[in-house]
């Protein structure tokens, strides 16, 4: 028995990719005939199609215009943020470097301040304690350098005395003068904050500062940048979430792909209908500029047909043997019911004759018997 059924299977697979074909053919018919004669979409039977065509591609053009903008602001909105970050870090940078003159420009300003009796008044309480550490320093030194012009004239023992002295007075010096180090970086953040360095004017301190200062500038302007980065972000951010009606940025791209395919596909069929609606009331020159498009379809309609056809009489013959089937089915039952009816008769003569021997045998019996009434 012939595999109807794969047969009939595989022609349908065929017929289906035929048809998809045709379809994309009468959609490039349509696409030609639209723009070479856009007149035919003023027939009557051509409008409609027309119309949703246009509709479809209105909606695809706002459509894409919208996964565009969602991802220019996702690309800008990280611009933004990467810009920031950068800035934070430049900002920390430049803080680093504007605390590391904070030493020297406490080191100038004391020294100014100590050549600069005028300054005493203004000034007496701010440099007080490193003044007072620089006297200590100073006095050790005195102290250290007397202790080291003696050292060789002592005796022996007195010597090691003294050696033991120095070396404490050393640690003494170089304790304080660390000290120091901290205090005029402390003074040093003071004066950046007053009105010191304007008003001494002095060259060597003007330029030991203008780092700080530089840097001061360039974190102001990055403060400003963040702000209005940051007031640019919000505004994107909120258009974003418009465009993205609550969705997540990533899951509304793949709704819009999604409908873009879906209005892509609209039109697409819009065109194919379009040309198959015009192309029973194509002119002759109409006909000649479109041959190809034409030919194509009619070939593959051709194809259609013929497999159509071989799916139907390929059906017809899959019928006719389930026919068939039923048939001797019934032919079996049939053969049954004869059989039984056969069977049936055989019991119905043997109870009749049955049933005469019974009746012969009553009738004897009733001969014995007599008269029921005089028993």
């Amino acid at each position: 028995m012939k595999n109807y059924r794969k047969k009939i299977d595989a022609l349908r697979d065929e017929t289906a990719k035929l048809e998809q074909n045709l379809q994309e053919e009468f959609a490039a018919l349509g696409t030609h005939l639209r723009k070479t004669y856009p007149d035919l979409c003023q027939e009557e039977i051509a409008q409609e199609a027309c119309r949703e065509y246009e509709e479809a591609d209105e909606r695809l053009s706002s459509t894409q215009e919208s996964k565009t903008r969602i991802a220019t602001i996702q690309s800008r909105t990280e611009a933004i943020r990467q810009e920031i970050s950068d800035g934070s870090s430049e900002r920390k940078h430049l803080q680093q470097e504007a605390s590391a003159v904070f030493p020297g420009i406490g080191r100038r300003a004391f020294e100014i301040f100590h050549d600069n009796t005028y300054l005493e008044a203004d000034y007496a309480e701010r440099f007080s304690e490193i003044a007072a550490a620089q006297n200590e320093v100073n006095r050790l030194q005195a102290e250290l350098d007397e202790q080291e012009a003696i050292l060789e004239s002592k005796p022996f023992l007195d010597r090691i005395v003294t050696r033991g002295r120095v070396v404490l007075l050393k640690n003494r010096v170089s304790s304080r003068s660390e000290a120091m180090e901290k205090q005029y970086r402390r003074l040093g953040e003071t004066i950046v904050d007053s009105e010191f360095i304007r008003e001494v004017n002095d060259e060597e301190l003007n330029r030991i500062a203008e780092p700080y200062f530089a840097a001061e500038r360039r974190i102001s302007d990055i403060a400003d940048r963040a702000e209005q980065l940051d007031k640019e972000r919000n505004e994107l951010e909120s258009e974003l979430s418009q465009l993205c009606e609550g969705r997540r940025p990533g899951k509304a791209s793949s709704v819009l792909d999604d409908h873009i395919q879906q209005l892509r596909d609209n039109q697409y069929n819009a065109l194919a209908q379009f040309a198959r609606k015009v192309s029973t009331i194509l002119s002759d020159e109409m006909r000649k500029t479109a041959a190809s498009y034409l030919e194509r379809i009619a070939s593959t309609e051709s194809t259609v047909s013929e497999k159509q056809v071989t799916i139907q009489r390929l059906e017809a013959a899959l019928e006719v043997e389930r026919l068939q089937s039923e048939i001797e089915q019934v032919n079996n039952d049939i053969g049954l019911r004869e059989r039984e009816i056969e069977a049936a008769e055989k019991q119905k003569t043997e109870l009749f004759e049955r049933r005469a021997e019974l009746e012969e045998e009553r009738a004897a019996q009733e001969n014995k018997r007599g008269n029921v009434d005089d028993l």
